[in-house]
């Protein structure tokens, strides 16, 4: 009897239990439907599985802008390289032109260089022959000067003659010395203008002012050559204060021709500063 009241309890039991879960099942659905059926409240959706489509489309998107910005630079610079190619050939070419070009003007100058140093030198030639001439027919003359003086018995007029004589011989020598230390000068810059033309430098101009120095400088020589000469017949003539004051006008151009000289190296070695 007992055993049966006791199976009748657990029955009973288990249908409660069994009650209560199907009326909590039932008002979590009615819940869950009264929620969805109020306005303005919304489940949040179940996201997917995998990439989002819209993500999917914007990394296509961002890939294909990618390539197209890779490609557009790309030629970009293969055309700036090929322009600048373009230009360094065009920079190249017009470099050769004018080196040609400086070639030609540099022989062209050292030609006319070679032909005046050329003529120089047969002027110098002449002026050196010219000089032993005279200065075989000056000794004649300082032996007559030399006579006459001890022939004449005035001492006033003795002393006269010897002191033209020593002044004359010392306007011989200062123009000398004047004529010679301008052309060491010359010389030292002539050497300079070598050294600057082996390194490259076009020194075209300042050799023609040196060429126009040695001119000066020969003429300033043959006219020193000819002031002596004159001197000298002057003292050994009847009339020698006239003979000597007609040699002051080629003295001065002796002179001038040294300053001239002068001036043409001062501006060669200014150009190649």
């Amino acid at each position: 009897m007992k055993k049966n009241i006791s199976a009748i309890a657990l029955a009973l039991l288990a249908g409660g239990a069994m009650i209560a879960s199907a009326q909590s099942i039932e008002t979590t659905v009615s819940g869950e439907a009264t929620m969805n059926a109020r306005p303005g409240i919304m489940m949040p959706p179940v996201p997917p599985i995998g990439v989002r489509p819209e993500l999917r489309d914007l990394r296509q998107e961002a890939n294909t802008v990618r390539k197209d910005f890779v490609a557009s630079t790309t030629q970009m610079r293969n055309n700036i390289r090929v322009e600048m190619n373009a230009k360094a050939q065009k920079m190249q070419a017009r470099e050769r032109m004018l080196r040609a070009s400086t070639t030609e003007i540099q022989k062209d100058v050292r030609g006319k260089i070679r032909v005046f140093q050329a003529s120089t030198t047969e002027a110098r030639k002449e002026i050196q022959d010219r000089e032993r001439m005279l200065q075989a027919s000056t000794t004649e003359m300082r032996k007559e000067i030399q006579n006459r003086t001890n022939s004449i018995k005035d001492v006033a007029q003795k002393k006269r003659i010897e002191l033209a004589n020593q002044q004359a011989h010392l306007v011989g020598i200062r123009l000398n010395t004047a004529t010679d230390r301008i052309q060491k000068i010359s010389d030292r810059v002539s050497l300079a203008l070598d050294t600057l033309e082996a390194k490259g430098s076009d020194v075209s101009v300042s050799r023609s002012h040196l060429a126009s120095a040695k001119t000066n400088l020969d003429e300033a020589r043959a006219k020193t050559i000819t002031v002596k000469f004159e001197i000298t017949s002057a003292l050994a003539s009847q009339a020698p204060k006239e003979g000597l004051l007609a040699t002051e006008p080629l003295i001065k151009e002796a002179v001038q021709n040294i300053q001239d000289a002068q001036n043409e190296i001062a501006q060669a070695i200014s150009i190649i500063k």
